[in-house]
């Protein structure tokens, strides 16, 4: 008998598109606007980690050693990378009290002071208020407070202080703000959102802060008793 001839495969065509019609949309997913944000809000989370880790051992700045300030410097760029806001100053994220978590600023920290008794131990707070051009800095102790005449610059990152106002424990005035001569009296704000601001100084000094209070206002007398010696 003559043999029966077998049977060529049929390609299994269904099979083939399912599968590449099944690889094309978990491209598309990983590939969408909303993954892609999904993935850029995580590196911005681990960035945000990343530095809180490295300034937390650093009291401040106060007990900065060499090998710290590399990893807070590598930690600061690496978050710079991926600032949300591309025009810091113009933002209304700018506003309130902003708590200092860390800075090489020697100025800003007392360290520059050879008397032990006015070098600044406590937190210090930050304020700018963008809208009517001042800003205020409060140092817990010893209790003083600086306020500034506030230049906007048109480019949406930086700010000049010019410090024209200070008081210690709110009742002492002392001669002379300083004037645009401090450290962090030129600041660039190099990232924010809603509860991290990151600035660069004069000589190369950073300055990391924290979201501790949106509402506050410079001059808001149901702020603290320090407004209400300063008005």
């Amino acid at each position: 008998p003559t043999p029966t001839p077998t049977p060529t495969p049929t390609p299994q065509w269904g099979n083939i598109g399912s599968f590449f019609a099944a690889a094309l949309k978990t491209v598309t997913a990983l590939t969408s606007p909303e993954a892609r944000t999904r993935q850029t809000e995580a590196e911005i989370a681990s960035a945000k980690a990343a530095l809180l880790a490295a300034v937390v051992s650093t009291n401040m700045g106060r007990d900065l050693t060499a090998t710290q300030l590399s990893t807070v410097e590598s930690a600061v760029r690496q978050l710079e990378a991926l600032n949300p806001t591309m025009a810091p100053t113009r933002s209304t994220l700018m506003r309130g009290r902003w708590t200092t978590v860390f800075t090489n600023s020697r100025q800003l920290l007392g360290l520059n002071k050879t008397m032990s008794l006015v070098r600044q131990s406590g937190p210090i707070y930050m304020t700018h208020d963008m809208e009517n051009r001042r800003s205020e800095v409060q140092f817990t102790w010893p209790v003083k407070v600086d306020r500034a005449r506030l230049d906007v610059a048109g480019d949406g990152c930086n700010v000049t202080m010019d410090f024209e106002q200070t008081r210690l424990f709110g009742l002492l005035p002392l001669p002379g703000g300083g004037g645009t001569t401090r450290e962090y009296c030129q600041l660039e704000v190099t990232y924010l959102d809603l509860d991290i601001q990151v600035c660069r100084g004069a000589r190369g000094t950073i300055y990391v802060l924290v979201q501790t209070n949106s509402n506050y206002r410079i001059g808001d007398v149901t702020s603290g008793n320090v407004n209400r010696q300063l008005r």
